[in-house]
């Protein structure tokens, strides 16, 4: 069955993207490595702050309002970070208790959650702190000057995002066709160490005669 974008775009809205892909404990480490030192980056880009921040320029709420949005998003976004950090390095801990890749994978099997919590807290604290600061943005130049300024880099990040759902699937795709070419080879090669078919060795001279 051919792997479609839409099953690879479900797969990562249901998180099973996080594990999906970890056959070695080596590989698992570092891509949790990266995805923790992220987090912590972007955590300490994160304040919660108040009217010295914001701006008067939303014309449609009150500036009170305005302020206690950003503050909400703001909040969101360091919880997120936070709670990604603190899921990542519990997983890498655990994990390192692991001697082999098959103790890791069965590891990985019973608390695979602990890696979807990881990249589910990353998103929710990312998209968080993207919308804290087009908020903030908002409330500094104005709608219609801040949607001009996020377009381009909003792109890019549409893009990006389509590149993640569309790695997954051409990850999963090649793996499935590859472990096809695996699997058709092992039935039309028998095995090397099979015995071969002998013919019955001759009757000996003796019992013919008799």
């Amino acid at each position: 069955m051919e792997y479609t974008l839409t099953a690879g775009l479900y797969d990562c809205i249901t998180l099973r993207v996080a594990t999906k892909f970890f056959n070695t404990k080596e590989g698992a480490t570092a891509s949790t490595e990266n995805l923790a030192l992220v987090g912590a980056l972007l955590l300490t880009m994160v304040t919660i702050t108040g009217s010295s921040e914001v701006g008067d320029k939303i014309f449609f709420v009150d500036e009170q309002t305005a302020e206690s949005v950003y503050v909400g998003l703001s909040f969101l976004a360091q919880s997120g970070f936070f709670l990604s950090t603190i899921a990542s390095s519990a997983a890498l801990i655990f994990s390192s208790f692991c001697d082999t890749d098959e103790e890791f994978i069965a590891f990985l099997s019973e608390l695979g959650y602990l890696w979807k919590i990881t990249l589910g807290t990353f998103l929710y604290g990312f998209f968080a702190w993207i919308f804290a600061t087009f908020w903030l943005l908002i409330s500094l130049l104005g709608p219609l000057v801040a949607c001009l300024l996020a377009f381009p880099p909003l792109s890019i990040l549409g893009v990006t995002l389509f590149g993640f759902v569309h790695s997954t699937q051409t990850i999963s795709r090649i793996r499935a066709h590859l472990s096809g070419e695996r699997m058709t080879s092992l039935m039309a090669d028998p095995p090397e160490d099979a015995a071969p078919e002998t013919a019955p060795a001759p009757a000996p001279a003796s019992a013919l005669e008799s």
